[in-house]
């Protein structure tokens, strides 16, 4: 006796690419770029706080204009708004991407090899992208489930 589970093959296959698909990648990608923005507006790596500020660094931020969510002390690389503003994200189906944009890109790498990690998803916003990702997952086998 033999069970055959083609179909079934054929249906779990269905539900990853109904749950993976651009529009859900899309969504991921883009509550992520929004946390890593806000978090580090909010002076947050993904570790913990920005380092402080050095006191050259705060001097010359009293003196420039400052982008609306910072203050001259205020660990939050948001001087101007420039490199946050160029965290861009791309979707396809099963990959959602969430990137730094031009010179930004290069000033983001000199930026964390001084210890300034913000360009990371911390461990409770990669929690919120697996628990997005499975209530997917779960409204595509509850539709199967109603077939």
């Amino acid at each position: 006796m033999s069970i055959d589970i083609k179909n079934l093959q054929k249906e779990l296959l269905s539900i990853i690419k109904e749950s993976t698909d651009r529009a859900t990648m899309k969504s991921v990608s883009k509550e992520l770029a929004d946390d890593i923005k806000k978090r580090t507006r909010d002076g947050k790596s993904s570790t913990g706080n920005l380092p402080e500020l050095q006191t050259p660094t705060v001097r010359i931020r009293k003196n420039v204009r400052l982008h609306r969510d910072t203050s001259p002390e205020k660990s939050n690389l948001t001087r101007g708004g420039a490199l946050l503003n160029n965290i861009k994200t791309t979707a396809k189906a099963r990959e959602g991407t969430v990137k730094m944009m031009g010179k930004q890109a290069e000033k983001t790498l000199k930026l964390e090899k001084i210890g300034f990690k913000f360009f990371n998803a911390s461990k409770e916003e990669s929690k919120r992208v697996v628990e997005f990702i499975q209530k997917a997952i779960n409204k595509a086998i509850r539709k199967f489930n109603n077939k």
